[in-house]
Formats: structure tokens, C-alpha cells, sequence
């Protein structure tokens, strides 16, 4: 484990690198396997709710399921006076079961959207999913520094 901090380190330190960016899809896989005590195997629909002491609570939603790819929906819940909720930045997240890899593909409250003609511009949309993984990877570093636990698994 320790190892795998050091390569993160150097990695974010390296931003560009389509291989530095697939260490970091690595790291994203390994810390979400931290987070889930069974596994990152869900049927479609399924939710689970990460609770800690004294922090926001998260939600993992399943989006879409196929033999080896799963769709995920990560959001911190806010909960309103009137027992409703709001979910939010909506990280959309892909997980490579087969190949140990979690993607963050799109997060909805990014403002630094790459634009829809730049989808064949390599370097926009590396440094795009560069920050995007990044975002990602940190959030699941701090989940798990503060202690976030699945309570329950919705199906």
C-alpha cells in the first residue's frame, strides 16, 4: 500500500502522461475496493450509503452493468429540513472490473467541461480526465482517512 501512495504522489505530480493517468485509474480501483468491504460487484440499481462521524454522507449508485464494466454514480448527500435530500457534484464513475481500473468520466458540477468539438483533441481530453481522476482520486483518500464505512447496500 505504501507503494502505491508513493507511485500516486509522483504521478499527480506528472500530469500528461497517458501512463501516469492509467496508475492513477489503478489507484482509484485499489481505493475503492478499500471502501467497499465486498467487493465493487453490485447488480444494476444497487446504492450503497458510506457513513462517517461528523462528515456528509456519500452515496455509490450503480448506473449500468454489463459482463465486466460498471457504471457509477458518486455524490455526497445533503439532507434538507424537510427530509429530502440533494445529491451532488454527480462524479460519474466507470469501473474495470477485469482490468483493476475505476475511470472518472464525467463530473456534472465541473465547470472546466471540455467542449463537445474538442472530443478528438487528445491533449484537451487528457487534461481533462487528468483533473477529473484526480478529484476522484482524492475524494476516495479522504473517504477513507475519515473513516467512511458502507452501512447498507440498497438493491
Amino acid at each position: 500500500m505504501m507503494k502505491d501512495i508513493h507511485n500516486c504522489t509522483r504521478m499527480l505530480k506528472e500530469p500528461g502522461y497517458l501512463c501516469n493517468l492509467m496508475g492513477l485509474y489503478e489507484s482509484n480501483y485499489a481505493r475503492l475496493h478499500q471502501l467497499l468491504p465486498n467487493g465493487i460487484k453490485a447488480a444494476a440499481n444497487a446504492q450503497w450509503i458510506l457513513k462517517s462521524p461528523r462528515h456528509l454522507d456519500l452515496s455509490l449508485r450503480v448506473e449500468r452493468v454489463s459482463r465486466c464494466v460498471l457504471s457509477l454514480e458518486m455524490n455526497y448527500i445533503f439532507y434538507r429540513p424537510d427530509d429530502d435530500c440533494y445529491l451532488a457534484p454527480r462524479l460519474e464513475i466507470r469501473v474495470y472490473n477485469d482490468a483493476r481500473l475505476a475511470e472518472a468520466v464525467n463530473c456534472h458540477k465541473y465547470r472546466d467541461s471540455p467542449p463537445k468539438s474538442s472530443l478528438y483533441n487528445l491533449p484537451s481530453m487528457l487534461a481533462y480526465r487528468w483533473r477529473i481522476n484526480v478529484l476522484l482520486n482524492k475524494w476516495l483518500d479522504q473517504a477513507l482517512q475519515q473513516h467512511y464505512r458502507s452501512e447498507h447496500q440498497k438493491p
